[in-house]
C-alpha cells in the first residue's frame, strides 16, 4: 500500500508519502495526520497515546512475569491471581487487552501477590 492509497478519515484526502531516516512517512497535508508505513492516518494525541499503552502494557508484563519465569508461582496460577487483584475476568486478564489504567494497576497488584506468597523473596 502505498501512501497515495491511504486516505485522511478526517478530509478524505490521500497522503502524500515521504520517505525519512525512520522508514516510510504518510502525511495528510491539509489535516497533519500521519503515520509510518501501511498504518493507519493519526494525530499527534493519537500517537502519544499509543505510545503510553505500548510502554504501560510492557512495564506491566515485566512486572508480572517475575511471578512466573521467577519460579514463585506456575503461569496460570499468576494469572488467576492477578484476575483476583485486579478485580477482573480472568479471560480478560492479558496485558494485550489491558487499558492504560489497568496495565497501570498491574505492578502494584504483583507486589501484593509477592507479598502473601510463603516463601516471597
Amino acid at each position: 500500500m502505498s501512501g497515495s492509497d491511504l486516505l485522511c478519515p478526517h478530509c478524505g484526502q490521500p497522503a502524500t508519502q515521504l520517505v525519512t531516516a525512520h522508514g516510510i512517512k504518510n502525511r495528510c497535508v491539509p489535516c497533519g495526520l500521519w503515520s509510518r508505513g501501511s498504518k493507519p492516518l493519526r494525530d499527534e494525541t493519537s500517537h502519544r497515546a499509543m505510545r503510553a499503552r505500548i510502554v504501560t502494557r510492557r512495564n506491566a508484563h515485566t512486572a508480572f512475569d517475575q511471578l512466573w519465569k521467577g519460579g514463585l508461582m506456575d503461569r496460570e496460577a499468576a494469572y488467576d491471581r492477578l484476575a483476583q487483584e485486579l478485580g477482573i475476568e480472568r479471560d480478560a486478564c492479558h496485558m494485550s487487552q489491558m487499558d492504560v489504567e489497568t496495565a497501570r494497576r498491574v505492578p502494584p497488584a504483583v507486589k501484593i501477590i509477592r507479598a502473601s506468597l510463603p516463601r516471597s523473596r
